[in-house]
């Protein structure tokens, strides 16, 4: 029997003088299964309880204030941009796309022949970056072309654009608790 078939019920007891390890190998009953994300949330909130038993009051990750802010710049502005910092040392902006830039890039991608998920998705965080991007470095990227810009992007070195692209995603996950806030509170 290999690793990957599960014993039948003749050979969950070992036989005698049978191999002391194979006797000793966990039964796929025994295995950690896979949790489900609920399952996985909710065993998080159970260790954040006390040894009394009382939940510990969790510190919203936004400021409800900040979050306002940020929902009524979208709603009255059409856009909201803001100036990040990449470990101190480097300066951007990075700003909301237009449904019309969502619509461009879907269309970039729909038009490219990659065989990969990955790399579909690797191509649409790069054109959301390119199109997210203000400044970069003290550089204004708004006045360059679609094309430039899309240069630029590529033009940088790889570990720089992980960290770019870490830094949109945590500024698309605030804008998305902002308008989820905001929704909550109209």
């Amino acid at each position: 029997m290999s690793d990957f078939e599960f014993p039948s019920a003749s050979e969950t007891k070992p036989k005698r003088g049978a191999n002391m390890a194979a006797a000793s190998r966990p039964s796929p009953s025994s295995m950690p299964q896979a949790k489900l994300p609920q399952q996985a949330i909710q065993e998080v909130t159970e260790q954040a309880t006390t040894e009394e038993g009382a939940a510990e009051p969790t510190k919203p990750k936004y400021d409800p204030d900040e979050l306002s802010r940020v929902f009524d710049e979208v709603m009255f502005s059409g856009e909201y941009s803001e100036e990040v910092s990449i470990r101190g040392k480097l300066k951007i902006r990075l700003r909301t796309r237009t449904a019309e830039e969502i619509e461009q890039i879907s269309m970039i991608i729909d038009s490219t022949t990659a065989q990969l998920v990955a790399t579909l998705s690797e191509k649409r965080s790069i054109l959301n970056l390119q199109y997210a991007l203000e400044t970069y470095g003290g550089k204004d990227l708004r006045l360059l072309s679609t094309e430039d810009r899309a240069k630029a992007v590529k033009r940088l070195p790889g570990p720089i654009v992980g960290a770019l692209l870490k830094a949109l995603n945590d500024f698309d996950a605030k804008v998305y608790a902002a308008c989820q806030d905001g929704e909550e509170n109209f």
